[in-house]
């Protein structure tokens, strides 16, 4: 970000003309003077500021032309989603983490269900509108793209993917679709080897929230209004179903949690209990 000829190489690559000009501008340069940025002394130039704008340019200019990867017949482009996707998430901005969460969302959701894998695998041998071998009678779809794609690498994705829109629902204080994520990975049947072993961070995930929302009213309001006894009535459900996982919870890499230890989440509970009136 604050190296003046790297912001000048990537300058080169702008999706639009407007922002490569505007950035060579803003940087006291030209296309017809493009070695008045080779100078050694160019960093010492330009103030660190400068540099930090024109970065954010080119970054939101990369965010627009991923964006046009997704639109109309691409919607089922998966992989430029995805970046587009960790594009918001690394830039940071207010609303980003937001518009990261929604990206993703189109890959985990569908018409018929809140939450499924709504993505196909990316078929090479589709070139402007046909395929070579096409499997009559086979209801399936291909996204139309010339890059190919094995159903390992496919699967790769699935997973990648889950892990980090698990992230995003947490950090968004997405309760309900942590519920739904966890539990379609508990009981779906079509991806069940791959993803098996990621049930323990959607649950990992959906007990943060809860959590958070049992001792915090304004992460309570986010979800809803939903209240304290409901919230705590969930947790003992988790109790019920994943005794034998809440030990090793909380060590998880992806969800790296002391506060979900045995002892506090059983704490939980019991100050639940403890706080209701006398029957």
């Amino acid at each position: 970000k604050q190296n003046l000829n790297v912001i000048q190489v990537v300058a080169d690559y702008t999706y639009n003309q407007s922002t490569k000009e505007n950035v060579l501008s803003m940087l006291g340069s030209s296309e017809q003077n493009d070695n008045a940025l080779d100078d050694a002394e160019g960093n010492k130039l330009v103030k660190p500021d400068l540099l930090d704008k024109a970065w954010h340019i080119l970054y939101d200019d990369c965010l627009h032309a991923l964006g046009t990867c997704v639109e109309g017949e691409l919607k089922h482009f998966h992989k430029a989603r995805y970046k587009l996707a960790q594009g918001f998430y690394r830039r940071g901005e207010a609303g980003d983490l937001e518009r990261a969460k929604e990206e993703l969302s189109f890959c985990f959701k569908s018409t018929r269900s809140s939450f499924t894998v709504n993505m196909w695998e990316i078929d090479g041998a589709v070139r402007k509108g046909r395929r070579k071998n096409p499997n009559i009678g086979v209801s399936r779809k291909n996204l139309e793209v010339s890059l190919s794609e094995s159903s390992r690498k496919f699967i790769t994705c699935i997973r990648k993917y889950m892990i980090l829109y698990l992230d995003l629902l947490e950090k968004n204080m997405d309760l309900w679709t942590l519920e739904r994520a966890y539990t379609y990975l508990r009981t779906d049947k079509r991806f069940a080897l791959c993803l098996g072993d990621i049930v323990p961070v959607g649950l990992g995930k959906y007990l943060q929230v809860l959590t958070a929302a049992i001792r915090d009213p304004e992460i309570r309001r986010v979800c809803g209004d939903v209240s304290t006894e409901q919230l705590l009535e969930k947790m003992f459900g988790v109790f019920m179903d994943h005794a034998n996982m809440l030990a090793d919870i909380s060590t998880i890499p992806e969800v790296n949690s002391p506060e979900l230890s045995e002892s506090n989440l059983y704490g939980h509970l019991l100050k639940g209990y403890y706080s209701k009136p006398p029957v």
